[in-house]
């Protein structure tokens, strides 16, 4: 058996251990298996999307189908949410002892968002951006 049966065996096995459903690995199976294969999609990729489509489905949040033919069956929409979910994985966690200890001692638990400019001060950049138009173009610049 090559790696390439025995990778889209593993995922087979991690799609019907996470999903439930009893699907046999059949030709046509197998062939939509290698197609994302081909996409360097393996067995603990498949286990994370079907964490993450119940994780979904349980904040009622939209999710995927879990059946074979739309889990499966297209390997873009199979690789992008694939991709989505490594880049949610990525992103930093909020540490919520932070939040409290900031709070304990004092302090605000987020930086307080920089001051805007009063129109006054805007609008009188306006005019000095016009006057420095005005000034270069009377000297030739």
């Amino acid at each position: 058996m090559t790696q390439a049966q025995q990778d889209i065996r593993a995922m087979h096995d991690a799609y019907v251990a996470g999903t439930g459903l009893q699907v046999t690995l059949d030709f046509a199976r197998e062939e939509a298996w290698w197609h994302v294969w081909k996409r360097g999609i393996r067995a603990k990729d498949i286990t994370d999307l079907i964490a993450e489509n119940r994780r979904r489905v349980r904040f009622g949040i939209p999710a995927r189908s879990l059946t074979f033919r739309n889990f499966v069956g297209s390997p873009d929409f199979l690789e992008e949410d694939l991709a989505e979910l490594r880049a949610r994985e990525r992103t930093p966690k909020r540490d919520p002892a932070k939040a409290a200890v900031l709070r304990a001692t004092g302090r605000p638990e987020a930086p307080e968002p920089p001051q805007g400019k009063p129109v006054g001060e805007v609008l009188s950049g306006e005019e000095m951006a016009r006057r420095l138009a005005e000034w270069r173009k009377g000297e030739g610049l």
